[in-house]
C-alpha cells in the first residue's frame, strides 16, 4: 500500500533526526527518536526527540493541484547530570536545539515530497529547581503539494 505524501514526509523527517550523533557532525547523540505514542514514550534514554505532526493548512487550490502546510513540532526531552556533563542546562538544551534545527534543515525538500521546510519557533526552557527533565518544543513548517483530491501523488 503506498503511503501519503504527508506520510512520506514525516518518515523523512523521522530519519533525518535519527542521524544527529557526534560522528555525524552534530553537538550530541540523540539516542532515540519517536513519533508520538497515545500510551508514552517507548524507552526514555535521554536525549531523545518525539514528532508531533500539527495543524494541516490549504494555502492554495486550483482544479489539478492543492498546497498545503504541515506543521510539524519535535520535542525535545533531555535532564543535566553534572557527574557526566557540566555544562549548565540552558547550554545542554541549547546544543540540542541547534541540533535539532540543523537535522531538520539538511533536506529542506524531505527527500523531494516537500517545496520547502522552514524554522518557526521554539519554546523557552521551563526551568525548576530539582526538576526531572528538561523539555523545550521546536516547530517548523513544511510546504508541500499533491494532485488535487489525491494525497498519495506528487503533481
Amino acid at each position: 500500500m503506498p503511503s501519503s505524501i504527508r506520510e512520506l514526509i514525516i518518515q523523512n523527517i523521522k530519519a533525518e533526526l535519527e542521524k544527529i550523533t557526534i560522528a555525524n557532525g552534530y553537538q550530541n547523540d540523540v539516542v532515540n527518536v519517536q513519533r508520538f505514542l497515545q500510551p508514552g514514550v517507548k524507552g526514555k534514554d535521554i536525549p531523545y526527540l518525539i514528532i508531533f505532526e500539527g495543524d494541516e493548512t490549504v494555502t492554495e487550490q486550483s482544479s489539478n493541484v492543492t498546497w498545503k502546510d504541515l506543521i510539524v513540532r519535535v520535542g525535545i526531552i533531555t535532564a543535566q547530570d553534572e557527574d557526566v556533563d557540566g555544562r549548565a542546562a540552558d547550554e545542554i538544551v541549547g546544543t540540542l536545539r541547534a541540533d535539532v534545527e540543523k537535522a531538520m534543515l539538511v533536506d529542506r525538500l524531505r527527500g523531494s515530497n516537500a517545496i520547502e521546510t522552514t524554522f518557526m519557533s521554539s519554546t523557552a526552557i521551563t526551568a525548576e529547581e530539582g526538576q526531572p527533565s528538561l523539555e523545550i518544543e521546536l516547530q517548523f513548517n513544511v510546504h508541500y503539494h499533491q494532485v488535487a483530491g489525491d494525497p498519495y501523488t506528487i503533481p
